[in-house]
Order: structure tokens, then C-alpha cells, then sequence
């Protein structure tokens, strides 16, 4: 099990709720788990895979967040600077 889980457990238990506030953006479990989706499906195009180490440099943002799950689904390593 892992950090990815978690979403994946709240996306399914209670998709409309809100995940993450980004100020006037209201981004719910369903949201953020079909970003970490799309997030997932290019960073595995791009070759990365597990065990793999990722730095991610992104402003704080739903899509940073997005990225990080999606790291963690492939099994790789982030780090967030």
C-alpha cells in the first residue's frame, strides 16, 4: 500500500468531496484522481517506472499534486522542490 491508495480509497468512497482548495478552485477526489490519471499515463509515456527517482519542481497547485499520486502509482521515488 501506498500514498496513491489513499486517494484511490477516497475517490471511490466519496468522489464529489472536495480534495483540495487552491483558492477559489475547488478540485474533488474524482477530480484529482482522473489528473493523477492523465499525470500517470505521461509520466509512464515518458519512460518513468518503478523505482525510478523524479524531481518535481511545480508551483502549488492541484497538478503538483496530481503528479506526486501518479509517482507514487508507478512505484517511483519523488522529490517536490
Amino acid at each position: 500500500m501506498n500514498i496513491a491508495d489513499s486517494l484511490d480509497l477516497s475517490a471511490r468512497a466519496r468522489p464529489h468531496h472536495p480534495a483540495i482548495e487552491d483558492g477559489d478552485r475547488i478540485v474533488s477526489y474524482a477530480e484529482l484522481s482522473a489528473l493523477t490519471g492523465r499525470a500517470q499515463t505521461a509520466l509512464r509515456a515518458a519512460g518513468v517506472g518503478p523505482g525510478e527517482r523524479v524531481v518535481v519542481a511545480l508551483p502549488d497547485s492541484p497538478e503538483h499534486v496530481a503528479v506526486i499520486f501518479a509517482l507514487a502509482r508507478l512505484g517511483a521515488v519523488s522529490l517536490s522542490l
